[in-house]
């Protein structure tokens, strides 16, 4: 395990081992031969496998990119790979060469499936096996500890040195300016965007909110749940796909689809999560009440806590699935130091994601949804968390 005393993950260290352990195609895969283009990436990355019987399965969860499943049957096994065609443009949101540089450092702890190979419009790595959230499974008391304490592993994982700054504000001034001029709500979110950094730099004064590596994009979908039967299966001996090497007989959750994870403020993270318990429809009478973000909260921290006594002491489990700790008491008013944090944050989520919309908007090619519209409903919570957060905000609503 790696000294506190140093920033992990290692940026320098994962760029050489990218570079001279994960091959890479030159192919860029079209959806008119998929089939055949699926075959030639199995041939490179996976050689072993056989593809006498493989078959495709579209995922169309995913608003961002192109998502396939590829199953390939030998002697009665079956084995599981994902293609991920990134959308058009979605580079200028998305740093490609960070994303697998962070699925990398992730798989070594057992947080994100092995990449086994790149090509130039997009990658191979593992299937994760499970159910996909939904909305009601985000509150369901079985489920949401198990993501609370996922969680705290995940921001765990990282160790941050003093120089490591949170990137939302960084990532805000990058998504911004790629709105074009002609947007008709560029000055109003140009404005929005200037309160907000201010009014946030105001709120943290005083504060140390703690920096780790985060997730950044926790909606239901990108959480899967893995019951038992599915947390302990072996694997076969093709090359080993899965999120982890050991295996535990309770329920867990894995989180997927790590391209937007970074260096951030946890509580940023946590309240992203929070917001994406409204769904996909943004239905405001769906976020999460107080009581509720407090027993979240609390089994949070009684796992975060845990994990860096566990850290500091050098025994912090090599991997997610190693971890069964119990918690650590939690008092009452740690729980309302990290809710009251996490209210601001809400806020800036919406205007974030509503920032990517519009960006969306202006250069993907997909015609299957409609960007406008979703950055409509993101304003339109925005405001309604806006004022709510910060009720002394004049013309906090705006009509769309």
């Amino acid at each position: 395990m790696a000294s506190p005393s140093r920033t992990e993950p290692d940026e320098e260290e994962l760029r050489s081992y990218v570079n001279e352990n994960l091959p890479v195609l030159d192919l860029t895969i079209s959806e008119e031969n998929i089939e055949q283009d699926t075959l030639r990436v199995l041939a490179k990355f996976l050689p072993t496998w056989s593809t006498t019987n493989v078959a495709l399965k579209q995922f169309t969860d995913g608003i961002t990119n192109k998502l396939y499943k590829v199953v390939a049957e030998d002697e009665n096994k079956q084995y599981s790979a994902l293609l991920r065609i990134y959308g058009k443009h979605t580079e200028l949101l998305i740093d490609r060469e960070q994303e697998i540089r962070s699925m990398v450092w992730l798989s070594r702890y057992g947080l994100s499936s092995p990449v086994v190979g790149r090509f130039q419009n997009g990658m191979c790595y593992g299937f994760v096996a499970g159910t996909a959230f939904t909305p009601d499974d985000m509150i369901a008391d079985t489920k949401w500890q198990l993501v609370a304490k996922h969680l705290a592993y995940f921001h765990s994982a990282s160790s941050v040195g003093p120089e490591v700054k949170a990137s939302l504000f960084s990532t805000f001034d990058k998504w911004l300016a790629l709105v074009p001029d002609s947007e008709p709500r560029k000055k109003e979110v140009v404005d929005e965007h200037k309160w907000l950094m201010s009014t946030l730099e105001k709120v943290l004064h005083g504060r140390t909110p703690t920096v780790a590596y985060c997730h950044n994009d926790l909606l239901c979908a990108n959480m899967v749940y893995r019951p038992s039967s599915l947390a302990t299966s072996k694997e076969g001996s093709k090359p080993v796909l899965s999120m982890s090497a050991s295996f535990s007989v309770e329920p867990r959750v894995a989180f997927i689809d790590v391209e937007y994870s970074s260096f951030n403020y946890t509580s940023y993270d946590i309240a992203n999560h929070f917001n994406e318990m409204m769904g996909y429809r943004l239905d405001a009478s769906r976020f999460p009440p107080a009581d509720f973000q407090k027993k979240w909260i609390k089994t949070y921290l009684s796992h975060w806590k845990t994990l860096q006594r566990l850290r500091k002491e050098g025994k912090l489990p090599a991997r997610a699935v190693d971890y069964d700790g119990e918690g650590t008491e939690v008092e009452d008013e740690e729980v309302e130091h990290l809710f009251v944090e996490i209210g601001p944050f809400n806020v800036a989520a919406h205007l974030l994601w509503g920032v990517w919309a519009l960006v969306q908007a202006a250069f993907s090619d997909r015609t299957d949804f409609d960007y406008v519209e979703y950055s409509k409903l993101l304003f339109s919570v925005y405001y309604l968390r806006k004022k709510l957060v910060f009720p002394e905000t004049e013309a906090n609503v705006r009509n769309d």
